[in-house]
């Protein structure tokens, strides 16, 4: 995903005193409490306190812009069309240690906070995101949309992004990758037992696989990790329907009732006897 641009602006000097602390809310014209700490601003009117240590050390970008005095001083205006406030919010707990990251990611949340991770390069956040689409699979789906986090490719590129180390799994997969590979196979049938992969799957997942993979966006918002994943997804099932075939077309007859390409039997004559 590319990244867009990140542009701060300045505003006007808060005028209140009110203090908030660990990722709340403040008033609109609350400054940070103190020199440790900052002011959030959104278009909104709301500002959310937060310690500047914390975010110098969740995200690279705002560790390079805090290394710069802030006009106004201690306030830090966010303007972009990213910058949820409820999604900061999160993030400001999560970086402030005041909550565990698995209180903190829902499927409500997710897509703003994946936009904040990759707009600030905040690899904290993101790897939240991803042991949050770990434990919850059976909100995947392939009818998702493409670039959505319930979307099974885009969440297996997700984790392959930010808990991929390189390969450390079987085949030299990642283990998180391999889970997510796991959740596509049961979605395709071929966990099933007597399952022939893509053969055993409904046809409404083969159809929405195909679609995805011949969506405009596949090759640049799915990992290529991912996209060999999917391949091999594809090729382990015509092996398994090749391999299916071909034990149906060596059974003996009547060893299962049916034999792949066997005739029936014929019908027995029919006498008609007149009187």
């Amino acid at each position: 995903m590319s990244k867009a641009p990140v542009m701060f602006t300045f505003g006007q000097q808060p005028s209140a005193a009110a203090a908030a602390t660990h990722g709340s809310f403040a008033p609109p014209d609350a400054p940070a409490a103190a020199p440790d700490r900052l002011a959030l601003t959104f278009e909104g009117g709301q500002t959310l306190a937060a310690g500047v240590a914390a975010l110098r050390g969740v995200s690279r970008v705002l560790r390079v812009a805090l290394a710069f005095p802030l006009s106004p001083r201690g306030v830090l205006p966010l303007r972009g069309m990213d910058d949820d406030p409820d999604a900061w919010a999160a993030v400001v707990r999560l970086a402030e240690l005041s909550a565990h990251p698995t209180a903190l990611v829902t499927w409500d949340n997710i897509g703003a906070m994946l936009r904040l991770a990759d707009k600030y390069d905040m690899p904290a956040v993101g790897a939240a995101c991803a042991d949050f689409l770990l434990r919850n699979p059976d909100g995947l789906r392939l009818s998702a949309p493409l670039r959505s986090p319930a979307n099974t490719l885009m969440a297996a590129s997700i984790v392959d992004r930010y808990c991929g180390g390189g390969g450390g799994g079987g085949g030299g997969w990642d283990p998180p990758v391999l889970s997510m590979a796991g959740v596509l196979r049961r979605q395709l049938g071929q966990n099933k037992p007597g399952s022939a992969g893509v053969g055993g799957a409904p046809a409404a997942a083969c159809l929405q696989l195909r679609a995805l993979v011949e969506h405009r966006d596949y090759p640049t918002a799915i990992s290529p990790a991912v996209q060999v994943l999917v391949t091999l997804v594809l090729l382990d099932a015509l092996d398994a329907l090749d391999a299916l075939d071909r034990r149906r077309r060596t059974e003996p007859a009547g060893a299962s009732g049916f034999t792949f390409g066997a005739s029936a039997p014929a019908p027995a004559p029919v006498r008609v006897r007149f009187t």
